[in-house]
């Protein structure tokens, strides 16, 4: 199991509805080959077409995030309006300490993607249909692994982000992607309140060459253990029938405020 976290969470009251946003740490990250090969004990989540020379074996990858939504689920009434991935990539000051640094993101396309009229480099997430548990589990090249490779980055597509040079320096070196009405959906549909509440996406790096003739096309590369995935997941909350509504509740207790001022200053006058 990896880090988990419920960062922060900021309430605004208004309405009929309670409106807050909050910060999920994932649980798990990491990435296969389209070997089908995947190590549970990595922390790295590079995607794209990576060389030996870069990444512990040459081949394509695609990478995966795991975020409990238990605390969300033990909310009743909620719904989920709006959410955002944001993932590190590192930038040359951030290093993974087992090796060399070679920037997060390199593409023949990195000094143009971005700019109009030029070839663009995209990462895409994705719906894992995959059982979750066999996605987390370490797997060996094959037909289980492979099948779990091709779900990353397939099926119903949730968000995108434009990769640039940018992403390789420091303070501007993350991705966030808001997720679009399919991938908001799922959230709210992941929440179970009689259950663990886990939700996963995959992620690909678009429109690489054919195999092995482009090497060294990533993102991502050199993530660590420090480098943690985030969710900000925005919802509401219907309030109950019956119950006033919040601005009512306030206004309310600075009527009683101010009545009770107004009697003692009447009982002193007349002492």
């Amino acid at each position: 199991m990896r880090l988990t976290a419920l960062s922060f969470v900021t309430i605004c009251l208004g309405g009929s509805a309670m409106a807050a946003t909050v910060t999920l740490n994932a649980i798990d990250w990491g990435n296969y080959s389209s070997t089908g090969a995947h190590n549970a004990a990595s922390w790295s989540y590079v995607a794209g077409n990576c060389a030996s020379t870069v990444c512990p074996a040459s081949g394509v990858y695609r990478d995966f995030f795991v975020f409990n939504l238990n605390p969300l689920a033990a909310i009743q009434g909620i719904d989920i309006t709006d959410a955002t991935l944001t993932l590190i990539n590192p930038s040359s000051n951030l290093k993974d300490p087992l090796h060399p640094f070679n920037g997060g993101y390199q593409s023949p396309n990195m000094s143009v993607s971005g700019n109009a009229g030029q070839p663009a480099d995209t990462f895409s997430i994705f719906d894992v249909t995959s059982s979750i548990a066999a996605v987390r589990r370490t797997q060996a090249a094959g037909l289980t692994g492979a099948g779990i490779y091709n779900d990353l980055g397939t099926g119903t597509s949730y968000g995108s982000g434009l990769l640039t040079k940018n992403l390789n320096m420091t303070g501007q070196n993350s991705l966030s992607m808001f997720f679009n009405q399919d991938g908001v959906a799922a959230l709210n549909g992941a929440l179970d309140p009689f259950a663990t509440s886990l939700f996963a996406v995959g992620g690909a790096f678009l429109d690489l060459p054919a195999f092995r003739t482009q090497a060294n096309q990533y993102v991502f590369q050199g993530t660590w253990k420090g480098d943690v995935p985030t969710l900000l997941v925005t919802y509401q909350v219907d309030a109950p029938a019956g119950v006033p509504e919040p601005g009512t509740l306030a206004l309310a207790g600075f009527a009683l405020l101010v009545a009770g001022s107004v009697r003692l200053r009447k009982r002193y006058s007349n002492s």
